[in-house]
């Protein structure tokens, strides 16, 4: 089953072209259509002469075969389903939305180095949207919104409120065995940051990745605004790895960077085959307080 990449899933060349399919088709069979013996009707006015009737016939058929067929969306609303599917369909500013919204996503993945992540990131806002939005202005307000984070997804910018709060990753770790042709089997595992403000410049935080083989990252600790980016304060009676650790976090208009530019916070805080330099959340708010320790 192929499924639009509006949707939020990977591309394919037919999905991209099924994605960006524009208005209706160029011939409709109404008599197929289950309100055209209405329009036959003496009630309805259009028992009239031949001409009259076909005329008649055509301007009432526009408004009500299909109402949401008549808008540009970036799927075919023949097929939507789902009441916010619907919803765009029948809002011209949220099918106009829809469409430059899936034209931006396909750009970032093509200009990003990290389209994995943009893709992750999109599932999650489309459960999201999903989940808090079942009116046209809801969307619309979640869809500009969105449309802002993929057009500056990796432009830096100035710390603000929204890296506060827990943000997660859900992703495939490979552990290395013997026992499979591959050589490995995959776990599904969920990397995971969480920041509290403590002033307007300091922040607590809690950074939980699992890479290769199990392998993890765990640091938290207090880090403080330099600049336009938070960097790791270590505490004094800590030990001498972890005092060399200059971690650093990174607000993007679409996601958290994280940098460990010397690999001294690796050192401390990371297994054999984990890191933390370059390690990327994109901004899912999760209603969780602080990372699950689980393990």
């Amino acid at each position: 089953m192929i499924t639009h990449i509006c949707r939020g899933y990977e591309p394919t060349a037919p999905i991209a072209e099924a994605c960006f399919h524009k208005g209706l088709p160029q011939h409709h069979n109404l008599a197929t259509n289950q309100h055209f013996n209405l329009f036959l009707k003496p009630q309805y006015g259009v028992e009239m002469s031949r001409n009259k009737s076909i005329i008649n016939l055509f301007v009432a058929a526009s408004f009500i075969i299909s109402p949401y067929l008549s808008h540009a969306a970036s799927f075919d609303c023949k097929k939507a389903k789902t009441s916010n599917e619907k919803l765009i369909c029948m809002t011209p500013e949220l099918s106009k939305l829809d469409e430059e919204l899936a034209k931006t996503y396909l750009l970032s993945l093509k200009n990003s180095a990290g389209n994995d992540i943009i893709k992750k990131s999109q599932r999650a806002w489309l459960k999201q949207i999903k989940k808090e939005c079942s009116s046209a202005d809801c969307l619309i307000k979640n869809y500009r919104i969105r449309l802002e984070t993929l057009e500056n997804w990796e432009k830096s910018i100035p710390a603000d409120t929204t890296m506060i709060g827990t943000h997660y990753l859900s992703h495939s770790v490979p552990i290395i065995s013997n026992s499979t042709k591959e050589g490995y089997y995959l776990i599904d595992a969920k990397n995971c940051i969480s920041i509290e403000e403590k002033d307007n410049k300091t922040i607590s935080f809690s950074i939980l990745t699992f890479n290769t083989n199990g392998h993890i990252c765990d640091i938290n600790g207090i880090a403080k605004l330099v600049g336009n980016e938070y960097q790791y304060i270590p505490s004094s009676n800590t030990d001498e790895l972890d005092k060399a650790c200059s971690l650093r976090i990174v607000n993007r208009a679409g996601s958290i960077l994280i940098l460990d530019p010397e690999m001294k916070c690796r050192e401390y805080s990371c297994g054999v085959r984990a890191g933390l330099d370059g390690t990327v959340f994109p901004k899912n708010l999760s209603m969780t307080t602080g990372c699950d320790r689980g393990y």
